[in-house]
């Protein structure tokens, strides 16, 4: 028997599977890239009572004091309800983001079929999609969770209008209409819906009369969630929506081109990266580029010749899904001066359709020259068992910094010397310097920062990597007379303001100025820095400053965010400064609660006993 004739719905397994094995290792994967600030360090997801704010304000907004023209909501709110449950457990965002990937993929099974392909078919699109190389970025990195859950909702929307144009009922409107709140307020992109709805519809030869109150009322719930998303976006963001039209020939054609390249079926790896002004101008780059317009040029032509319209829906959606990436003026993106900037994650719409489109035109061929076909079908199978065994290692540059900065090192090490700009060699030696940083190796990351080639050295970034590397090397006295110019100049991402602040502080701190140091630690804490370090530099300050009562009250804030590893030590600096403070009671509580957590060994059970001397003794005191 034919297996490509095969009917049976266990083929639907096939997709589930290859999802399951691929992203089998979430729980691995950490805050990475805008993450950190989003969530990691986001003060403003610690409760609900954020929710309003979360609502109204762009998709940067938090306690790093970052901002862009984008408002997603839906992804805003649903991190704030993923804290409330993980915490800072980055697995437990991933494990979401993985969800919203199965529903992707469900989608894509769904719209297969209801498309003509057969469940073989259907799922031999869905594994396409879930098995692609560009879509390992959008899966393992939580700051493209707007990708992911746009892709689910445009999937649903395309499948859910199909459903209802074709027998109106109030469940399938109503489930049009959550799916396309779902597509909008993810991302904007999900504008490419209204106009392919249109064409869809064009294409169709029993659709009614155009702009007919029959064809305008299909696509009414599109026009409607699109207005008052618009509308609402314009709203929160005053008006400044950034998202200005640069109609460029050149970055269409030669992004586009790199855009459509990373598209094609059956890759192992992907061939998206940003193109330098260098590259772009080279004639391979231009003749690489010309060959995939052409070749998608020519199955459009042929899809419109052979009147296979949803065949050619699906390029169109495919082609518009790009369009914002290649049109909008500013992305946004840091590290991209002179370069045309492209991403794995943009283009997660487009490999949906395609996918589907590769499967429907894998179907083609098995009904017209079996042999053929089945060439293509085993060719499939082989590529689905590669691309599983490659995912361990496609995956895991997604784990911490040290992977992801690995990634970014291969793709520098991959770009040919010639089309290297500074800036990719300025990053090249960040990446250094970060990673003697990450040892301890101070005095050799210093040494590599004035190694830098010349254009990098009077960058802001390079001053704050300095002063991180002198504090870390205990020099405090060049790193106080480096202060004043790391602040007067910071670096244009503020993400790195928190950090900046606070080892400002601990400069300041370290050379006896403490009003500074109470006045950048505060700052530092209000920009979402990292982990507990604001609360226990603080705590220090007032150490310093010998103020017992100030200093017990911030030892013990600093207990409620450290660690579980510090928050003991914390809690006996607590109850050590109260007792300080000449307050028994309160050095009897936070003592109680040190015990309470756990055992206390070693020098913690040293400092826990003479604690409960002091305690004594001030007990036994004559009240004043």
């Amino acid at each position: 028997m034919n297996p490509l004739n095969s009917r049976s719905q266990w083929w639907w397994c096939l997709p589930l599977v290859a999802w399951a094995l691929a992203f089998s290792s979430f729980y691995q994967l950490g805050f990475l890239a805008d993450a950190g600030f989003l969530i990691a360090d986001n003060l403003y997801l610690q409760d609900l009572s954020y929710f309003s704010d979360t609502l109204t304000h762009d998709y940067f907004w938090s306690s790093s004091g970052n901002n862009i023209p984008y408002w997603r909501p839906f992804t805003k709110l649903s991190w704030l309800l993923e804290a409330q449950l993980f915490g800072d457990w980055a697995p437990g965002y991933h494990l979401v983001q993985c969800l919203w990937l199965l529903v992707c993929v469900v989608g894509l099974l769904v719209l297969a079929r209801q498309l003509g392909l057969s469940p073989l078919f259907a799922a031999i699109g869905a594994t396409l999609f879930v098995l692609h190389p560009s879509v390992v970025e959008p899966g393992c990195l939580v700051m493209a969770r707007s990708d992911v859950t746009c892709a689910a909702g445009t999937i649903w929307a395309v499948s859910t209008w199909l459903k209802w144009r074709e027998e109106a009922s109030t469940t399938r409107m109503l489930l049009h209409f959550a799916a396309l709140i779902v597509a909008f307020t993810s991302k904007e992109s999900a504008v490419v819906l209204l106009p392919l709805f249109i064409l869809w519809a064009l294409m169709d030869d029993s659709r009614p009369p155009l702009f007919s109150s029959r064809f305008i009322a299909k696509l009414a719930p599109t026009i409607g969630v699109a207005g008052l998303y618009l509308l609402c976006r314009n709203l929160v963001l005053s008006g400044g929506s950034g998202a200005g039209i640069e109609l460029n020939p050149a970055r269409i054609f030669i992004a586009g081109g790199r855009y459509l390249q990373g598209l094609m079926p059956l890759q192992l790896n992907s061939s998206v990266h940003n193109i330098s002004m260098l590259e772009a101008t080279a004639t391979e780059t231009w003749l690489s580029a010309g060959l995939f317009w052409f070749l998608v040029a020519s199955v459009a032509f042929i899809l419109w010749r052979k009147k296979e319209h949803s065949a050619l829906a699906l390029l169109l959606w495919a082609g518009g899904a790009l369009a914002p990436v290649l049109l909008v003026a500013e992305l946004n993106v840091p590290g991209v001066a002179n370069k045309y900037p492209l991403a794995d994650r943009w283009m997660l719409q487009s490999i949906a359709s395609t996918s589907l489109l590769f499967a429907w035109t894998l179907s083609y061929f098995a009904q017209k020259h079996s042999r053929m076909g089945m060439a293509m079908f085993i060719l499939f199978l082989g590529w689905t068992g590669l691309a599983l065994w490659n995912a361990a290692e496609s995956h895991g540059y997604y784990v911490n910094d040290d992977t992801l900065m690995a990634l970014e090192e291969q793709h520098f090490e991959q770009t040919p010397e010639r089309f290297r700009t500074d800036e990719d060699l300025c990053r090249h030696g960040q990446r250094r310097v970060g990673r003697l940083m990450k040892k301890g190796k101070s005095n050799e990351a210093i040494a590599a920062i004035g190694a830098l080639p010349e254009t990098c050295k009077n960058e802001p970034l390079q001053a704050f990597n300095l002063l991180s590397a002198l504090v870390q090397n205990r020099d405090y006295a060049q790193a106080s007379a480096l202060a004043p110019r790391v602040l007067a100049n910071p670096p244009a991402d503020r993400r790195f303001h928190g950090p900046m602040f606070l080892l400002c502080g601990i400069t300041a701190l370290k050379t006896g100025d403490l009003s500074r140091a109470e006045e950048w630690f505060l700052r530092a804490q209000k920009s979402g820095t990292a982990g507990c370090d604001p609360s226990i530099q603080l705590a220090l300050t007032s150490v310093a400053n010998k103020d017992a009562q100030t200093a017990a009250a911030r030892f013990g804030v600093a207990s409620r965010c450290a660690m579980q590893s510090q928050r003991n030590k914390m809690l006996l600096s607590a109850a050590y400064w109260w007792t300080q403070a000449g307050n028994a009671s309160e050095a009897t509580r936070w003592l109680n609660e040190a015990r309470n957590g756990g055992v206390i060994e070693g020098k913690l059970k040293a400092i826990a006993l003479d604690i409960e001397r002091r305690i004594k003794q001030l007990s036994a005191s004559p009240a004043p």
